[in-house]
């Protein structure tokens, strides 16, 4: 949110003491399947894990394939039987929240990730969003804390 009535007028969040961009380098690893990922990964930071840039697109960063649909379809059609491998992104972003952050709404705004996503924030469930690039917000007040905090 803007600081004043008068901030929020200008459109510009960035200038808001109440905005924190999670742009940048995030922890990453890629998966064939979405059942490979680890069940800590939500709670526990993997520091064995690559670096990755968001916003970006893992295969531009040399994670699975570039996917053309004009092609044919990126994956195998049998109906009725669904392909064991479905590439799958984790990524996970430590963030830090300083004292004001307390008692305020906080949100969380995904401006266009690319297919089904997951949300936890430090190991708790926040949401979900199945919509290709389309703006997905969650509040995540109750799971935030002052200090060091697990994006997942």
């Amino acid at each position: 949110s803007y600081d004043s009535l008068a901030q929020a007028r200008t459109f510009a969040r960035e200038t808001s003491s109440r905005f924190l961009s999670l742009s940048g380098q995030w922890n990453f690893c890629f998966f064939n399947n979405p059942l490979r990922v680890p069940e800590a990964f939500t709670s526990q930071y993997m520091s064995d894990w690559g670096p990755i840039t968001v916003p970006g697109m893992w295969q531009m960063e040399g994670h699975g394939q570039l996917q053309y649909t004009d092609e044919g379809f990126p994956f195998p059609i049998d109906v009725p039987y669904v392909p064991t491998d479905n590439p799958t992104g984790a990524y996970q972003r430590i963030f830090t929240l300083s004292e004001g952050w307390q008692g305020q709404q906080t949100l969380i705004k995904f401006d266009g990730v690319e297919t089904y996503f997951e949300v936890y924030v430090n190991g708790q469930y926040i949401g979900f969003s199945k919509g290709s690039r389309l703006t997905a917000e969650f509040d995540i007040s109750h799971a935030v804390k002052t200090g060091d905090n697990l994006l997942c």
